[in-house]
């Protein structure tokens, strides 16, 4: 034996979305994914994600994980080029989830565009570029956004903060 482990590792060049709308249970149990898509990997999540690291391209600029999450999303990890981090509409929970992508756009944020749900202990590590809005966690925050923080730089025209630049939570 070499003493060399073989990297767990998924790759899929897909169309659109891997898995659109359904209320799964899927437990990445600590895979990457390499993907090269136009859309997000799960749709919108009615489930649980989890475990799972997502890393290639998005080429539409869309969240990675999902659109919108009306589920759990934990323990995963963004490491796409060219994509927003780990959903663009949170509704449900999202937790100890962590981006490394870097993102440019209109808006950019590392974890989710608008919090209506839970993001808790959350990192963003990417740069986020953005011609109107950006954020390292979220943009529009109307819910709860506990003990994240934000090591990459943030850099917008318009409006550009840290955490969560603007909201009711």
């Amino acid at each position: 034996s070499s003493g060399l482990s073989t990297p767990k590792a998924i790759y899929i060049v897909a169309r659109k979305y891997i898995i659109n709308s359904a209320p799964v249970h899927f437990d990445g149990n600590g895979y990457t994914i390499w993907v090269k898509i136009t859309n997000y990997v799960f749709g919108n999540n009615k489930g649980e994600i989890y475990n799972l690291t997502v890393a290639g391209s998005i080429t539409d600029r869309n969240a990675v994980f999902c659109n919108s999450n009306y589920g759990i999303i934990s323990h995963c990890i963004n490491r796409a080029e060219y994509a927003s981090g780990i959903c663009y509409i949170n509704k449900g929970t999202v937790c100890f989830c962590e981006n490394y992508g870097d993102i440019t756009g209109d808006v950019a944020s590392g974890i989710c565009y608008k919090n209506d749900g839970i993001v808790c202990n959350c990192i963003n590590h990417g740069e986020m570029v953005a011609s109107c809005n950006g954020a390292g966690i979220c943009i529009l925050n109307n819910k709860t956004v506990l003990n994240c923080v934000n090591t990459g730089s943030v850099n917008a025209k318009v409006s550009g903060c840290g955490i969560c630049c603007s909201g009711n939570g």
